[in-house]
Order: C-alpha cells, then structure tokens, then sequence
C-alpha cells in the first residue's frame, strides 16, 4: 500500500470514522477519484485534437450556413461548448428548420479531418440534430459526401442539448470545406460542432 494510501486512511481513523466508513469504501472513493481525474486529463489531452471552433483559432467568417434565425444565432456561434450570453443564443439555429439546411467551416487550407464531435443549442433549450450527413471538398466545386457502402453515410447525431457525440468517419478526410447537413432534428435545428485533426484518427475521447 503506497503511502498516500495510509495517509488517506490514517486522516479517516483520526475523525473516528472508522464505525460507519471502513478500509473499503475509502479505497472505492479514493479509485473513482483517480479515474474521474485520469479522465477529465484525458479529456483536457484530447481537446489537442480540436482543429479550432472551440478555441476561436478558426475565425467567426470561416463558418457559414444555408441561414440561420436571426441575429445571435449566426453560424461562428456553433462553437463547442459555447454558452449563452447576452450577446450570444449559444449555437447556430437554422433559418429554415428541415433537410436542405447546412453549416459549413472553410479551414482556408485543406486539412486532414478524422471527425465530427457535436452537441445541441446550450442550457435550458431542447434543441438539437439527432441525424446528419457530412461532405468534404478541396473546393466548392469538388463536394464529395461521405459514403458507406456506397450510400450516403447518415451519422448519429444527438439525443440532448449538452452530451457531445463523436462521429469518426471511416478514414481520415482531406478537406478545405466541410459541411454538415442536417437529417433529423428535434424541436429546431441547433448545433455547436467541432473537429477533430487527422492525426488523431485512432482515438476515441468518450
């Protein structure tokens, strides 16, 4: 036993709560700490991969959308994790609120792209895409959506406003221009996204 261990249990002994709290339950409350923060470290290492719509480093005029609802709820305003403020409605809404809407990242070179990471419209509002397709382009001539089995791949999207869903796509894409189209909602189309860099294809972060 290492000795934060016996320190850890001799400060328990010390407030006698020995009679109600034993050996194993300090040792049970101890792990889950060890492993809650092993993965929010984790978390922290991985949020390396993001290519740039949670940090900013992707500028607001690089993200643009088919519409969106009115002013505050601009596409730059689909940023992971972003809240609401009173400046901001916390996440990109759509004008048009059916399949046919899009938001689209011009990452100004082309980069390589492993996924998507996506969550709904922040706090106390119920909404979110709960399906969507992805395409990919060198250029705005060059679209190419992402297939499975020679058919349009349909991602998973959520299934509440805050919970972010990884969606890896079957190989690293080479893109300047990505775009997300909708196929599925719940109450309005509203998202906060961002990706993930090629090079961290082999990892999953949830």
């Amino acid at each position: 036993m290492n000795l934060k261990v016996l320190i850890c249990l001799a400060s328990i002994c010390a407030c006698g709560r020995t009679a109600d709290y034993g050996v194993e339950d300090a040792m049970e409350e101890m792990t889950q700490s060890i492993v809650d923060n092993s993965l929010r470290n984790f978390i922290r290492k991985f949020e390396l991969c993001y290519m740039g719509m949670k940090s900013g480093l992707i500028p607001n005029h690089a993200v643009t959308a088919s519409g969106y609802w009115r002013e505050t709820y601009e596409p730059y305003r689909a940023r992971l994790d972003n809240r609401i403020s009173h400046q901001s409605t916390g996440s990109w809404s759509s004008k048009k609120n059916s399949v046919g809407a899009w938001i689209e990242v011009d990452f100004e070179t082309v980069k390589r792209v492993a996924g998507v990471i996506t969550q709904g419209r922040p706090q106390y509002y119920d909404q979110w895409v709960t399906k969507y397709k992805v395409a990919c382009g060198t250029d705005r001539a060059k679209y190419q959506m992402v297939k499975e089995g020679g058919s349009d791949k349909i991602y998973t999207g959520n299934s509440d406003n805050e919970t972010k869903v990884y969606n890896r796509f079957p190989t690293v894409l080479s893109c300047r221009y990505i775009r997300i189209y909708p196929q599925g909602l719940h109450n309005h189309i509203s998202m906060r996204l961002e990706f993930v860099h090629g090079h961290c294809f082999s990892i999953k972060p949830f």
